[in-house]
C-alpha cells in the first residue's frame, strides 16, 4: 500500500488500508513503508493544527457542531485493537457531512496494532477534518507509550525516530471537545 498523497486520499483508500491491516495483522508485516508513514504523520499533524485553530490560536478544545439532523458517534479507548476499530466503523458508519466521529483517545498501548489504529484515525481526520475529532488520551504521551508498549511496537515496526514523529503528532491532538454546546 502506497501513500497516494493528501490530494488523492479518500475513504476508499482508507477502507482498503484498514482491510489490509485487518487481513495482515497476523502476518506481523509492516503494511505502510517508513517513508509513507512519515508522510502520513506529517500530513496528520498539519491537518490537526489547521482544524484546531480558533481566532488565530490553536485551541486545546474542539467544538463539535453536527449539521441539522446530523449525528455524533463517540468512540472510546481502542488501545491498539484494529479489529475493534473496523467493527466500530462497520456498525456506526463512516464519517461524512452528516456524521461526526469523536474519538476519546487511547488509540495505542496494550494491543498489538496501535500503529495501525492511530494511522486509520489520523487518515480519517485528514479526509474529514470537521467530522473526525480525535482527542488525546492519557496514553498519547511519551511516558505512557514507553510504559505500556507502544514505543516498543513502533521501534519493532519502524525505528526510534518514527516514535518521535508519532509523539509530535500526539502533541497536537486536542485535549477535549464540546458537542453542540453541551458540557
Amino acid at each position: 500500500v502506497h501513500w497516494p498523497g493528501e490530494a488523492a486520499l479518500d475513504r476508499e483508500w482508507i477502507s482498503d488500508l484498514l482491510t489490509s491491516f485487518v487481513d495482515d495483522c497476523l502476518a506481523e508485516s509492516v503494511t505502510v513503508s517508513a517513508r509513507d508513514m512519515k508522510k502520513i504523520l506529517a500530513a496528520s499533524q498539519r491537518s490537526l493544527q489547521r482544524a484546531g485553530v480558533v481566532d488565530g490560536n490553536v485551541s486545546p478544545v474542539r467544538r463539535i457542531q453536527p449539521a441539522d439532523g446530523g449525528r455524533v458517534t463517540v468512540i472510546g479507548d481502542l488501545h491498539g485493537q484494529i479489529h475493534d476499530l473496523a467493527r466500530v466503523l462497520e456498525l456506526a458508519g463512516w464519517p461524512d457531512d452528516d456524521h461526526t466521529l469523536g474519538f476519546l483517545g487511547d488509540y495505542v498501548d496494550r494491543g498489538s496494532w496501535g500503529v495501525e489504529v492511530f494511522t486509520i484515525v489520523a487518515l480519517l481526520q485528514i479526509v474529514y477534518p470537521n467530522n473526525v475529532i480525535p482527542l488525546r488520551g492519557n496514553h498519547e504521551c511519551a511516558c505512557m507509550v514507553e510504559a505500556y508498549g507502544f514505543a516498543e511496537e513502533v521501534r519493532a515496526k519502524y525505528d526510534a525516530f518514527m516514535m518521535d514523529l508519532f509523539c509530535n503528532c500526539f502533541s497536537v491532538l486536542p485535549l477535549g471537545a464540546v458537542i453542540a454546546g453541551a458540557t
